[in-house]
């Protein structure tokens, strides 16, 4: 197996990344401005040339492979398929729930608990002074 990296550049900022063949699919980082690429599949072509032109040789970015330090590698998840039926179920359809009746108060009635409300703030301040004045000292 060829251990050499796969070369590709960053689709943001056109940084010579390299990665391991057994990275191909993965989704790595680019160090430089920190854009998720995917690794593409080794090609004979070099990668393509950067947006801007560099002078001299350019240094790769090699992603190191963690697995190969630790020994451990990736085991994909068995999936099970997804049946998808044709045709849903058909749910009977049910007629709307009755909406309960409006509650309607005579006008005597929202008068006189509007006037006890009212009467019933100043009173509670009233108490409030008296109960200050007289108990505490």
């Amino acid at each position: 197996m060829n251990d050499d990296p796969i070369k590709f550049r960053c689709y943001r900022c056109g940084k010579l990344l390299g990665a391991s063949p057994r990275r191909v699919g993965a989704v790595v980082s680019c160090p430089r401005c920190r854009a998720e690429l995917q690794v593409p599949a080794p090609s004979d072509q070099e990668p393509g040339p950067a947006t801007s032109t560099t002078a001299g040789e350019e240094e790769v970015a090699v992603e190191p492979d963690f697995s190969a330090i630790v020994g451990t590698t990736t085991v994909e998840p068995d999936i099970p398929p997804i049946r998808i039926d044709a045709d849903p179920p058909a749910l009977a359809p049910t007629p709307p729930s009755p909406r309960p009746a409006d509650v309607i108060l005579p006008p005597g009635v929202v008068m006189a608990w509007s006037l006890l409300v009212l009467m019933a703030i100043p009173m509670a301040f009233v108490a409030g002074l008296l109960v200050g004045h007289f108990i505490w000292k």
